[in-house]
């Protein structure tokens, strides 16, 4: 039996992929990044740089191609399709880097108020890409494109039988200059690999009020404990000029803003709808991981073929194509535990969600490893910001923390399996 994609889906990879080298180019992606200088003088949008108006046509041009409701029910306007069919779209978006909430307003926010009936009236307007909407995975409280965002979701597992591993603590976009301590709002340093600084509870009467930077550890996301899905209509930080203020982060690209208490209006869904939609954020993540490395290992080899010393490319020396080696080896062995997650989701498999977290955890590797190699290839040139390679590194390093790390995934997989 040959397990391949079959002609529609690639031919939609395809369109997307084409769409993206025209409306997405490098200097589109750091248009993204906040002009002038941040509180210590950097300046880290520097170099090429689009009109910010060519921002609004990249996801008007999805939109248009009806990407946007790839995964939201056609009774709902979208295309209903599964997690096989837009798994290589995911991927092209992490190869451009698209500087908009792709994965959080296609493949999580869209389809979760789908299945729950749309009972706030934003389904439309989502797959048409008049709104843009973000969710918060596992008590993270960085919202990312929180500038922008109108419609806001967190997904909290509530912690199961005694015994289920706790999540580590923190938030994936890293607070640059924060004490580092996992708590909510100062991120892990690169080091600590942690996603999830607290569960999102209902801490004071029945206002659903609650606390971000208090609260009980996460219980793994393998064996027991429910998962919830629920609205947040309040706690978005709100700077002295009524503006959101953006949090200093290591993707300013992501234009992440922090939150602080928050309130949850509604429910969305039962706990198999958030179940749902966790396993869909975290497949297209790691989707967009591979693709972030295969754009970085792209960037490495033209560099190194170009690059001369000693009168040769520098990409004909023994140590630079055994490091290259090493990085395409670990994307191709994460790609296909990413198609056979979207497999496994797509056909409802008992073992989806195992698959799902081991997906990301080979993706977050790879991305990762890929990324230092990248780094080490270019040199000197690889750390200056007017150069492309940092747009691309820098959201690898934090999609690998998002939606649970390569450490809380193993985790969950350990538990699936009993050990």
């Amino acid at each position: 039996m040959r397990f391949a994609f079959d002609a529609d889906q690639l031919a939609l990879r395809d369109a997307v992929r084409d769409l993206l080298a025209k409306e997405c180019p490098p200097e589109v992606v750091r248009a993204a990044w906040p002009d002038g200088t941040d509180a210590l003088g950097a300046r880290k949008g520097e170099g090429a740089r689009a009109d910010a108006a060519r921002l609004d046509r990249v996801w008007i041009a999805l939109a248009e191609m009806g990407v946007l409701g790839v995964a939201t029910s056609e009774a709902h306007g979208g295309l209903g399709m599964t997690p096989l069919d837009w798994v290589l779209v995911a991927e092209e978006t992490g190869y451009a880097a698209v500087p908009q909430p792709f994965v959080e307003t296609a493949l999580v926010v869209a389809p979760l108020a789908a299945a729950a009936d749309d009972p706030h009236g934003v389904v439309a307007d989502l797959v048409a890409g008049n709104r843009l909407a973000s969710a918060l995975p596992l008590g993270t409280s960085h919202v990312p494109w929180g500038d922008r965002v109108t419609y806001l979701v967190r997904l909290d597992h509530r912690p199961g039988p005694a015994g289920a591993a706790p999540a580590r603590g923190g938030s994936a976009d890293t607070a640059l200059g924060s004490a580092g301590d996992g708590s909510a709002g100062a991120g892990p340093d690169a080091s600590s690999a942690g996603t999830a600084a607290v569960v999102g509870r209902a801490g004071v009467g029945s206002a659903g009020v609650g606390s971000v930077g208090a609260g009980p550890d996460v219980g793994s996301a393998g064996l027991g404990g429910t998962w919830v899905a629920s609205r947040v209509d309040a706690g978005v930080t709100i700077g002295p000029e009524g503006r959101r203020d953006l949090a200093d982060v290591l993707d300013p690209g992501r234009h992440v803003v922090t939150l602080g208490a928050w309130r949850s209006a509604d429910q969305l869904g039962g706990p198999g709808d958030a179940a749902a939609a966790f396993d869909r954020g975290a497949l297209a993540v790691a989707a967009q991981l591979v693709g972030l490395g295969r754009r970085m290992l792209d960037l490495t080899v033209g560099y190194v073929v170009e690059r001369r010393q000693f009168g040769v490319p520098i990409g004909s020396f023994q140590a630079v194509k055994h490091h290259l080696a090493d990085a395409a080896l670990r994307l191709e062995f994460a790609a296909p535990a990413v198609y056979g997650a979207a497999w496994s989701l797509a056909c409802g498999q008992p073992s989806a969600a195992r698959d799902v977290s081991v997906a990301k955890a080979l993706a977050s590797d790879a991305a990762r490893l890929t990324g230092r190699i990248a780094l080490q290839g270019h040199g000197a040139i690889g750390y200056t910001t007017e150069y492309d390679l940092h747009l691309y590194l820098k959201r690898a390093e934090v999609l690998a923390r998002s939606w649970g790390d390569a450490a809380w995934h193993r985790d969950r997989v350990a538990s699936h399996l009993g050990i």
